[in-house]
């Protein structure tokens, strides 16, 4: 692993320190620039180095003189104009400190992790340019990054420091480190002795081909391409651990778990090639490695060549998610589930096993969409709190991707309800005409109508015609000024082209779900905050909390804490300038719905950027469920509030008419695409 200098991009350091040149209008020491970032003297001036080096492509350079100090030099403007407008996208500097840290920690973990001995802190205070005081704060958030694969740091006294667990564990936190980390910003003195473990080596290629070969000998383990390649690195690591004495030792249960199953087989075989054909030094308990890794990385499985206790234990654990998540959210629909508690169930043994024995990975990477729908993300967080809380499973990111990538194909599963309605046809002919429209009506949207009346005017005349809800005529339409104004009246005759089947596909759909799962109901005007200060999402959610629970604190906790883990765990993505939240739980009575329209965009996670905050809440209504059930109203929110038109109108001239025009109208087209919401 090589350290990345040199970069046309900026690290957190390198991006501060300009953005401290910007502001100075005279030369400063370097001794400057440390004090204010926290770093010593030398790692500046080495930071600098590099980024004079950048500089000089964008027209631009950092020059220097003894007694005096450093200042930026500008040659090209044009140039230089370019690294300008690159700078303006990022605003906020607060991260920089944390991010410094957090390459810092992971440097030291793989230090240790790459050493035979005790290390002594000093020097990781020379590899890093640093001082013992900024080492010892560092030092707890190593220690936090080890615990997390259950290993920790043991000291003696003129020796050092070493990483003391499992060797199972060691191997899983230096798989990490390769995947996560294996490029970092920092200037160091040397290079790492952790790029030892996965040097480039062309055997790698040899692994490759036989995992491909043999993946499939019993059955398809349905690895993905980035994970056989990393499984073909990570064989090379397990051969140096081994060499140098570090072996692995499973107790017996866990060899009982994973021995007499199809991904066991695989795993020897592979095993026994890479011994035979390649000369790597590996043991048993190596094939049992690589069986927990095939069985918590593969992507997919058929049910039936899962081992029947196996599949029998994980539908139990899938069938108690299923009925979790329809108490949670009041659902009603279970018996129409069993397709997804198959799902699940191969998931449940993949995502047990990475938890359990410390299998993190990014096996989602270029596999699986993180755009998912808001309703999928909420059943897939609830699924993975519930399971944490069962069986002890981790709650991240990955697996929330993961887990709603297998929930989002079963949205739309029950078609919406709608009411079917009444209508009739009155035709200036007679009724052998009414016939026949209502032949073409009952054709083409049969499935909306309870029943089609054929009438003579005089018959509509004579009884209440407000007890339909569409009357179809080819009369002149002053002909029926009697008819209330709830009715809509349509003119037509025998011949319906496309362009009348569409107009009046739409009107029938938006009769149908009239005054049903529509936002127009639960987005009063009182709900649409505006003109908002907020400097950062906590003051986002506290301000969202303050007004759904002016007067229960004990509400208000129980919203500020759920919103706030989930938000740690996995922030909501925003898109469009906009960002939608929901709770893990329902906290209001009945559906609610408040939109925050900020003064200011604030950052939203990593990057992207929020002006517009939507919170949406199911509600505690059970008679309301339905609604969240089909993923109707989620969907709307989603796809109204995540439109850059919708959103640019609200910020720049929001009209509550014209918004719930757009709700409308994005009903229509939810409703009218069918079912299958994607």
């Amino acid at each position: 692993m090589k350290n990345k200098r040199n970069t046309f991009s900026l690290n957190s350091i390198q991006f501060a320190l300009l953005s401290e040149l910007f502001r100075i209008n005279k030369p400063r020491p370097s001794q400057y620039f440390a004090n204010s970032l926290g770093l010593s003297s030398k790692t500046i001036r080495n930071y600098l180095s590099d980024l004079d080096q950048i500089l000089k492509k964008y027209g631009a350079g950092i020059e220097s003189k003894s007694g005096l100090g450093f200042w930026l030099s500008v040659d090209d403007e044009e140039r230089f104009r370019e690294l300008k407008e690159y700078l303006l996208k990022y605003e906020n500097t607060d991260s920089f400190d944390e991010d410094i840290k957090a390459e810092r920690a992971h440097l030291i973990v793989r230090e240790l992790l790459a050493a035979e001995d005790y290390i002594k802190t000093e020097s990781f205070m020379d590899l890093m340019y640093t001082n013992s005081t900024t080492i010892k704060q560092v030092m707890d958030l190593a220690k936090l990054i080890l615990n997390y694969f259950g290993l920790s740091i043991v000291s003696k006294s003129r020796h050092g420091i070493r990483v003391s667990g499992s060797e199972h564990d060691i191997r899983c936190m230096i798989y990490y480190e390769f995947i996560f980390y294996d490029r970092f910003d920092l200037s160091i003195a040397k290079e790492e002795a952790f790029s030892d473990y996965f040097t480039e080596n062309e055997d790698a290629k040899d692994v490759f081909d036989i995992i491909v070969r043999l993946q499939t000998t019993f059955s398809d383990q349905k690895l993905s391409q980035w994970t056989i390649t990393t499984l073909s690195k990570s064989i090379y690591m397990w051969d140096k651990r081994n060499r140098k004495g570090h072996v692995l030792e499973y107790p017996e249960d866990v060899v009982a778990q994973f021995t007499n199953r199809n991904s066991y087989y695989v795993a020897k075989f592979i095993i026994n090639e890479c011994i035979q054909k390649l000369g790597l030094e590996l043991t048993d308990n190596d094939v049992i490695y690589l069986t927990m890794l095939i069985v918590a990385w593969r992507t997919n499985l058929d049910i039936d060549n899962m081992n029947p206790t196996i599949r029998h234990q994980n539908k139990d654990i899938a069938l108690d998610v299923i009925q979790h998540l329809h108490d949670v959210n009041y659902f009603s629909h279970m018996n129409k589930d069993l397709e997804l508690i198959d799902t699940l169930a191969l998931y449940v043994e993949g995502y047990i096993v990475r938890s359990r024995y410390h299998l993190y990975t990014n096996l989602l990477e270029g596999k699986y969409n993180d755009d998912i729908s808001i309703m999928a993300r909420k059943l897939a967080f609830q699924t993975l709190v519930y399971m944490h809380k069962r069986y002890g499973g981790v709650v991240n990111s990955e697996e929330i991707i993961y887990l709603s990538n297998l929930f989002r194909p079963y949205f739309g599963r029950f078609p919406h309800n709608r009411r079917l309605l009444k209508a009739a046809v009155v035709s200036r002919i007679d009724k052998l005409v009414g016939e026949l429209i209502k032949e073409r009506i009952e054709r083409n949207f049969g499935s909306y109508f309870d029943k089609i009346d054929i009438l003579e005017l005089y018959e509509l005349k004579g009884m209440d015609a407000g007890a339909y809800d569409i009357i179809f005529t080819s009369y002149d339409l002053e002909k029926l000024s009697f008819v209330p104004s709830k009715v809509d009246i349509v003119y037509t005759t025998t011949f319906f082209d496309e362009a009348f089947k569409l107009s009046l596909h739409r009107l029938i759909v938006s009769k149908s779900t009239l005054g049903m799962s529509t936002l127009g109901w639960i987005l009063p005007k009182e709900n649409i905050l505006t003109d908002v200060s907020c400097k950062n999402q906590d003051e986002v959610i506290l301000k969202l909390g303050k007004f759904l629970f002016p007067d229960d604190e004990e509400a208000f906790t129980k919203f500020i804490d759920e919103l706030t883990y989930m938000e740690t765990v996995d922030e909501t993505k925003a898109r469009n300038n906009a960002v939608c939240l929901t709770g893990l739980s329902s906290h209001t009575a009945s559906i609610t719905v408040v939109v925050i329209v900020l003064k200011k965009s604030i950052t939203w996670g990593r990057g992207s950027k929020a002006q517009v905050i939507v919170y949406w809440d199911g509600g505690k209504d059970r008679e309301h469920a339905h609604y969240l059930e089909n993923e109707f109203m989620p969907h709307e929110i989603d796809e109204v509030f995540h439109d850059k038109m919708v959103i640019d109108e609200i910020l720049t001239s929001l009209n509550y008419q014209d918004l719930i025009m757009y709700i409308d109208e994005y009903r229509w087209k939810i409703t009218i695409s069918g079912s299958a919401f994607k």
